[in-house]
């Protein structure tokens, strides 16, 4: 539990920011609404930053709040150069930078390249496989969107997501029926 971590040690900036995570990945999930709890996120991102101002993960959830949650793409943009400054950079990092801010932002093929090098060190990830498709699919790769789709769904048949990417993958090449069922089983 992410709590008795900060309870054991309140200076523990990296379990400061995991919490803001955790708030920002429920609005994520469409699990509680934004606007409950993206200004919690926030206020653990700063406070991890107080405790540690260089910590990486902080500034890469601020910039995730900034970009996709405030359309600040300057402040996100700003928080992405923090980030990405220390080396190593996580597969984490990457993969929040290539989702949350190089799609969104249009430059679809870096999103490409920036997701498969997050998948290098978690290649079992599925949902960092299932970004790294969506990512293709917004490349125009449609067939290698489908292809890789395909593998999530060897890993969880059952999870939701990348039946409906695949549903919209196959709508956008005339495979109407076959998106239909696909999307039917998404959303049961």
């Amino acid at each position: 539990r992410i709590d008795h971590a900060i309870e054991l040690d309140p200076e523990f900036g990296l379990a400061r920011s995991i919490s803001g995570g955790y708030y920002t990945m429920q609005s994520a999930m469409g699990i509680k609404p934004a606007r409950e709890v993206i200004p919690l996120a926030k206020a653990a991102e700063h406070e991890a930053l107080r405790l540690d101002p260089s910590l990486p993960e902080a500034h890469a959830l601020l910039a995730v709040c900034n970009g996709t949650y405030d359309y600040d793409w300057n402040e996100a943009q700003r928080h992405w150069r923090l980030a990405m400054a220390r080396e190593p950079v996580s597969h984490d990092i990457r993969l929040w930078y290539g989702n949350h801010y190089l799609l969104p932002i249009g430059r679809p093929l870096e999103a490409v390249e920036m997701i498969a090098k997050s998948l290098d060190g978690d290649p079992l990830n599925p949902l960092g496989r299932h970004h790294f498709a969506v990512a293709l699919r917004h490349a125009g790769r449609l067939e290698d969107a489908e292809v890789e789709l395909r593998k999530v769904l060897e890993i969880d048949e059952h999870f939701p997501l990348p039946l409906s990417t695949l549903g919209a993958v196959c709508a956008q090449q005339w495979r109407f029926e076959e998106a239909l069922a696909l999307t039917d089983r998404a959303h049961a």
